[in-house]
C-alpha cells in the first residue's frame, strides 16, 4: 500500500510538473505574440490634409475592415491584418523568436493574397477602373510602412507611427471645373486622361523603396459620365503612377481631354501639359476654366500628401489667355 501511495504522489507531481511547464510555455507563447498599431502619417500640427472631398478638409485613417499586408524579415508570404475600428486582428498569429533579436516588419496597404511574391514585388492595385470619384479613392490609394525592433522595444508592439507611419506611394491628381461662362449649363460627358504608363500595373519594392512597372505602357484613363453643371463647380480625383525625383527629368506631361455638351452640341478641350514631372507621394490640384476647346489652368498647387511630409507647397499660377473673340 505504501508503494502504491508512493507511486500516486510521484505521478501526481510529473503531472503538476508537466501542467506547469504547459501553462509556462502558453503563457510564453502569449508574451511573444505580435501586435500591430498603425496610423496613416504622423501627427504634426502644421500637416497638411491627406484626404479632402470638395468642401472638407481632414486627416486620413484607416476604416474599419481595412486589411493591411505585413511582412515579418523578408518572409515569401505577407500575413493579413485587419481593423476593427478599434484594433487590429489577425487569423495567422506571428510570434517573436525571442525578446532579444530584432526584426524588420514591412506592411502595406491594401492587403492582397494574389500577385506578391515578396518584400521586392509588392503587388499595387490596378487603376484603370477608376470612375473619379473621392470615395472610389481608399480602393486604389497605396500605403507603406517599416518598422524594425525587438520584444523588449515596445513589449512586441509594432507600432507603425509617428515617424514610422504609413505614407501615401502613389500620386493624387483632383481636377476642379469651374461653372462659369456657357459651362454653367454644361454637360460633362468624358474624361480622359494620357500618359505613358500613367496607369501600368505597379509593384513596390521595400528593399529599394521604389515602384517598377510591368511594361504594358496602359497610357489611357478614361471615365464616362452624364454630370450636368448645373451652375455648380465640379471635382474630380484619380490615383496615378508617379515617378521619383530622380526620373523627373524624363517625365512626361499628362494630356488632359474633356468631352461634353452644351445646347445639343458636342464639345472636346485639351490640355498637354497637365503635371509635367508627376511624382510619388504628391497631391497635384488644378483649377480648371473651360473655354470652347480650351482648358486654362487658372491656380492650383503641388504638395505633400501624407501628413509630416517635408514637401513644400507649391502653388501653380493661372495661364495668361488671350481674350476669345465673341
Amino acid at each position: 500500500m505504501e508503494n502504491t501511495l508512493y507511486a500516486s504522489l510521484v505521478m501526481a507531481l510529473l503531472c503538476t510538473a508537466c501542467q506547469n511547464e504547459a501553462e509556462t510555455e502558453l503563457q510564453q507563447e502569449k508574451e511573444y505574440t505580435v501586435s500591430i498599431m498603425a496610423r496613416i502619417g504622423k501627427p504634426v500640427s502644421d500637416a497638411r490634409y491627406v484626404q479632402q472631398a470638395e468642401d472638407i478638409e481632414s486627416a486620413a485613417d484607416f476604416a474599419t475592415d481595412d486589411k493591411i499586408g505585413v511582412y515579418m524579415d523578408d518572409n515569401d508570404e505577407a500575413v493579413c491584418w485587419t481593423y476593427s475600428g478599434i484594433s487590429w486582428t489577425t487569423e495567422k498569429t506571428l510570434y517573436w523568436e525571442d525578446k532579444e533579436s530584432e526584426h524588420t516588419f514591412y506592411a502595406y496597404y491594401p492587403y492582397s493574397e494574389i500577385g506578391s511574391t515578396g518584400i521586392d514585388k509588392v503587388k499595387m492595385p490596378s487603376l484603370s477602373k477608376q470612375d473619379g470619384s473621392w470615395e472610389n479613392i481608399p480602393k486604389y490609394d497605396f500605403l507603406v510602412a517599416s518598422k524594425k525592433l525587438s520584444y523588449n522595444d515596445a513589449a512586441g508592439v509594432v507600432s507603425f507611427t509617428d515617424n514610422n507611419a504609413f505614407k501615401h506611394v502613389s500620386s493624387l491628381l483632383k481636377i476642379g471645373i469651374k461653372a462659369e461662362g456657357n459651362m454653367k449649363e454644361a454637360n460633362i460627358r468624358q474624361i480622359t486622361l494620357e500618359k505613358d504608363g500613367l496607369t501600368d500595373q505597379s509593384y513596390y519594392s521595400f528593399d529599394t523603396e521604389c515602384v517598377t512597372f510591368n511594361g504594358n505602357t496602359e497610357n489611357t484613363l478614361r471615365i464616362d459620365l452624364d454630370h450636368f453643371m448645373n451652375n455648380q463647380d465640379v471635382f474630380y480625383y484619380f490615383i496615378l503612377n508617379g515617378k521619383g525625383r530622380e526620373d523627373a527629368a524624363t517625365n512626361n506631361p499628362i494630356v488632359l481631354t474633356i468631352q461634353y455638351t452644351l445646347n445639343d452640341k458636342s464639345y472636346i478641350a485639351r490640355h498637354d501639359e497637365l503635371c509635367p514631372d508627376l511624382q510619388s507621394g504628391c497631391i497635384y490640384e488644378y483649377n480648371l476654366k473651360i473655354n470652347d476647346d480650351k482648358i486654362i489652368i487658372e491656380g492650383g498647387s503641388i504638395s505633400g500628401w501624407t501628413p509630416g511630409n517635408d514637401l513644400e507647397e507649391i502653388i501653380i499660377k493661372g495661364e495668361e489667355v488671350e481674350p476669345t473673340n465673341q
